[in-house]
C-alpha cells in the first residue's frame, strides 16, 4: 500500500478562494497543504525555504503572475508539479500552460469535483515518476552487482577479435577503462583442469585477490577468466618485469 503524502503550495490572490481549496485537500489524504501565498512573489519566497511537491496557482495575481511564477519554478525547481486556475474568460492562458508542461488546469468558479480530479491527475503524476526514479535506481544497482561480469565478458571478446579498433576501445570506456595509451603487460595464470571443479573455482577466487593484493601499487589492474586460465594486464608506465616476475614467482 502507497502511504507516501505529497506536499502542496496553494497560491491565489483571493482569499475565499484559497480558503476553500485548502480545506479541501485538508478532506483527503494524500496531499498535506505546505503553505498558502497570495501572489508570486510570496510563493517564491516560500520555495526559497520549503521543499514542495506540488504548486496549485492561480494565473491573474499582482506582482508576478501564475505564468511567471510557473516559468522560474520550472527553471529553478523543474521536479515540482504545476496546476494552473483561471477565470473562464482567461482561458487562451492554457497554451501557455502546456509550454509549461502544467499537469492541470482549473477553471473558475472552481468546483469541488474539479479539485479532487487536479489532485487525482497531481497523484498519478508524481507517483510515475516515483517509480520511474525507483526503478531507475534498482538499475543502477543491478548494472553495479553485474560490472564484473560484463567487464570480463567484455575483455573475452576482445581476445577473438582480429583487429583491435576504436570502437572496441570506446566500449571499455563505458565501463571507465581505457586501453587507448599506456604501458602494458599481459599475463596467464593456467590452472590444472585435471583438478576438482569446485577446487579450480575457488582457486581463481583465491588468485584474483592475491593479484589485486600484489599488484596494488601498480596503475592498472584489470583480470578476467577466460577457458585457458586466469587473464591479467597490467597498465603502468613505471612497471619493470623483474619486478613483476619477483611477485609472480611470489604467488605460485
Amino acid at each position: 500500500m502507497d502511504n507516501r503524502k505529497y506536499t502542496i503550495l496553494v497560491v491565489d490572490d483571493e482569499k475565499k478562494i484559497r480558503e476553500r481549496i485548502v480545506e479541501k485537500i485538508n478532506r483527503q489524504d494524500k496531499f498535506i497543504v505546505a503553505g498558502e501565498a497570495e501572489n508570486g512573489v510570496d510563493a517564491l519566497d516560500f520555495l526559497e525555504k520549503y521543499t514542495v511537491d506540488v504548486v496549485l496557482t492561480d494565473i491573474k495575481m499582482p506582482f508576478i503572475g501564475g505564468i511567471d511564477l510557473a516559468k522560474e519554478i520550472r527553471k529553478s525547481y523543474p521536479k515540482i508539479k504545476i496546476a494552473f486556475i483561471s477565470g473562464y474568460n482567461e482561458f487562451e492562458y492554457a497554451k501557455e500552460a502546456i509550454k509549461l508542461n502544467v499537469i492541470s488546469y482549473l477553471s473558475k468558479p472552481v468546483t469541488d469535483d474539479e479539485i479532487m480530479q487536479c489532485l487525482k491527475r497531481m497523484e498519478d503524476a508524481l507517483l510515475e515518476e516515483y517509480q520511474m526514479i525507483y526503478n531507475q535506481e534498482r538499475l543502477d544497482h543491478i548494472y553495479h552487482q553485474y560490472l564484473p561480469a560484463l567487464v570480463e565478458n567484455q575483455f573475452n571478446l576482445l581476445l577473438s577479435d582480429r583487429d583491435i579498433t576504436k570502437e572496441t576501445l570506446d566500449k571499455f570506456k563505458v565501463f571507465g577503462i581505457d586501453l587507448s595509451y599506456g604501458e602494458f603487460i599481459t599475463g596467464l595464470i593456467e590452472f590444472d583442469t585435471k583438478e576438482d571443479f569446485l577446487m579450480i573455482e575457488k582457486l581463481r577466487i583465491f588468485m584474483i585477490n592475491l593479484l589485486k593484493r600484489k599488484c596494488e601499487s601498480f596503475h592498472d589492474l584489470f583480470y578476467f577468466n577466460t577457458g585457458y586460465g586466469l587473464v591479467f594486464i597490467i597498465n603502468d608506465l613505471n612497471i619493470h618485469e623483474k619486478e613483476l616476475e619477483l611477485i609472480l614467482n611470489d604467488m605460485i
